[in-house]
């Protein structure tokens, strides 16, 4: 058997207890199995039955949008990117919001099981617009939260 990890955090880019969980999660589960982690970063290394291969994105140079969407669409790239290396797995699993998309579009496109582990509901922790800015709203789905950057509907 073989999982494909997909997360935002992963070392040494941890900050929260997302990236806790992934990190001790791969390496117990690549003492029986493979394991392949797809994360945001620049982290390249495989040890044993565990490969990480990290995705990066510039959002700074590459996005004209309004600032607080910069991340949003900078997540959702590479969940694409995640998908456009051949996943050689028996399951997916991915964590919060981040890699999502990711998840799904692997499931879909590779046709194998997907996981999802939601470590918090962002909805209920209005204080993170803050820290996520635009993934708040995304996260949510509450749109761009009363910004009314362009509205096309």
């Amino acid at each position: 058997m073989k999982v494909c990890l997909l997360t935002n955090e992963y070392p040494p880019h941890i900050y929260g207890g997302a990236g806790v969980h992934v990190d001790h999660m791969s390496r117990e589960l690549a003492k029986t199995i493979e394991v392949d982690v797809r994360c945001f970063g620049d982290q390249h290394f495989k040890k044993g039955k565990l490969k990480v291969t990290g995705f990066e994105v510039d959002e700074a140079t590459n996005f004209t949008c309004p600032k607080p969407l910069q991340s949003v669409f900078g997540a959702v790239r590479r969940c694409i990117d995640f998908n456009t290396t051949n996943i050689d797995a028996d399951l997916v699993h991915c964590h919060t919001w981040y890699s999502h998309f990711g998840g799904i579009l692997a499931k879909l496109n590779y046709g194998i099981p997907l996981v999802i582990t939601v470590h918090s509901l962002e909805p209920l922790r209005p204080w993170k617009r803050e820290q996520l800015a635009g993934g708040y709203d995304f996260s949510n789905g509450a749109g761009n939260g009363g910004r009314n950057y362009r509205r096309f509907w």
